[in-house]
């Protein structure tokens, strides 16, 4: 969508060029003025709505996001995790959050992969949407995997931006 909106924030930059040696060639005749005046008065919303929906298309730039294991196992588990949320629960994150949900499992699981990876596969293997600490009995299978109660560090459900 960015290479588009950057074609269409070109056009209105020839566009409004034209308007302005279009407007220089009428002079001020009376004639053409109340024709010019809602020509410009126009084009001032015209602008003023695409500086508006700018703001859509790229908010902010993205963090860099980093892994905190260097193994393929967690980073399969990570992708897997992040598109479970995106098509069971419809929850799409941004950079910050991903790197603090990141931080947040790393700490969660001691600072080990392999606790990780378990997690990982608990949160999605019994719907959970949110990450938290888990218990060693429901990471062998004894308990059920689901939150007993909300926890204050849970993650709430954000819609995707539909900006495609």
């Amino acid at each position: 969508m960015k290479p588009q909106w950057e074609s269409l924030s070109n056009k209105m930059e020839v566009h409004n060029k034209l308007i302005e040696e279009f407007t220089a060639q009428l002079g001020t005749d009376p004639k053409y003025s109340r024709a010019l005046k809602a020509l410009e008065n126009n084009w001032v919303h015209v602008v003023q709505l695409h500086n508006d929906f700018d703001k859509l298309v790229e908010p902010i730039a993205k963090v860099e996001v980093k892994l905190p294991f260097d193994g393929d196992e967690f980073r399969d588990l990570w992708i897997t995790y992040k598109e479970y949320l995106l098509e069971d629960h419809h929850q799409y994150f941004g950079s910050r959050r991903e790197a603090i949900m990141l931080k947040r499992l790393s700490r969660l699981s001691g600072k080990d992969e392999k606790i990780a990876c378990e997690m990982l596969e608990l949160f999605i293997s019994s719907g959970n949407r949110s990450i938290y600490k888990a218990t060693s009995k429901q990471l062998s299978g004894e308990e059920i995997g689901t939150q007993e109660e909300p926890q204050k560090e849970a993650i709430t459900e954000t819609k995707e931006p539909k900006m495609k």
